[in-house]
């Protein structure tokens, strides 16, 4: 019978409780030398709190949401009601917040993206771009502003890559616009450019990351956005304290507030103080795009 030496079997036990507790010391050990980058941070399965911009509400509110990296070792045909729940909370913070529309029409850093990068942080994703939060909240373009970031971890032995892709649906200003450039084609126009420079986007962060890792092993998307079909504040539907058993404003339905919401916001500027504006927004929508203002 072989004898091991007592320091030996430490550093053999050590390794392998490394192996179980700290997923990336795995990954390092399955790859060659000169391709062990390794990427964010495992992160123990627990609930993370996401701050989330309500326009109802006027401020920037948060919520806790479940996360656990065993989320990605199923495949994308298996549902899981609690990694819907995450993509929801990773969803409404990736929206500008709140605060940062006193820089309305900033161009360049004004802490829009500053929710999501907080939510990255604490989920362990690292390496994150913000495309389109630099732009001005005036400047109507086809586009679709998008968070990503990206962790390693290891799965059935081999290395994996997730790449979070969180589209921007809430406080992205006037880019609401391309829903208007319809177009002649088959397709609506402004959602399929949006669509086509987020894929060049993402296709861009890919890139970049595997020129930084060497390699990227087994690569998974998670991806989500939202509709903007729920009234403003709701984010994509999340509810919130303390108007989370308050009915839509006047008893209207969901679409109807958000035909309400947007006829408030967009009144000429005797009735912006009025219907309670911030002082950054207090201007009529047609000094937004140079369109001349109606008389009366």
């Amino acid at each position: 019978m072989k004898t091991i030496k007592r320091r030996a079997f430490c550093k053999a036990a050590a390794a392998a409780v490394a192996g179980v507790l700290a997923p990336h010391a795995a990954a390092e050990a399955l790859l060659p030398q000169a391709a062990q980058a390794v990427v964010g941070s495992a992160v123990p399965e627990d609930y993370y709190s996401f701050a989330f911009r309500s326009d109802h509400s006027e401020t920037d509110l948060s919520h806790d949401f479940y996360y656990t990296d065993a989320f990605f070792e199923n495949t994308a045909l298996q549902y899981s009601h609690k990694l819907a729940l995450a993509t929801l909370g990773l969803v409404a913070a990736s929206g500008n917040t709140y605060q940062s529309d006193a820089l309305y029409w900033v161009e360049g850093e004004a802490g829009r993206e500053d929710s999501i990068a907080d939510a990255y942080q604490k989920l362990g994703f690292a390496n994150a771009v913000y495309a389109g939060y630099q732009c001005s909240l005036n400047t109507p373009v086809d586009t679709a502003g998008c968070a990503f970031a990206q962790k390693t971890l290891v799965q059935d032995g081999q290395r994996t890559t997730i790449i979070a892709a969180m589209l921007r649906g809430v406080g992205y200003g006037a880019e609401w616009a391309s829903n208007l450039h319809v177009g002649e084609g088959g397709g609506h126009y402004g959602f399929v450019t949006a669509a086509e420079h987020f894929f060049e986007d993402l296709q861009d962060y890919l890139k970049k990351a595997e020129a930084a890792a060497g390699t990227l092993g087994t690569i998974k998307l998670w991806l989500g956005g939202t509709d903007g079909s729920r009234p403003p504040g709701s984010a994509g539907g999340l509810r919130q304290r303390p108007h989370c058993r308050r009915r839509t404003e006047n008893g209207l339905g969901c679409k109807q507030y958000l035909q309400h919401h947007f006829q408030r916001r967009h009144r000429g500027p005797r009735d912006a103080g009025r219907v309670g504006l911030p002082p950054q927004r207090k201007r009529p929508l047609s000094a937004l795009h140079g369109v001349p203002e109606r008389a009366g």
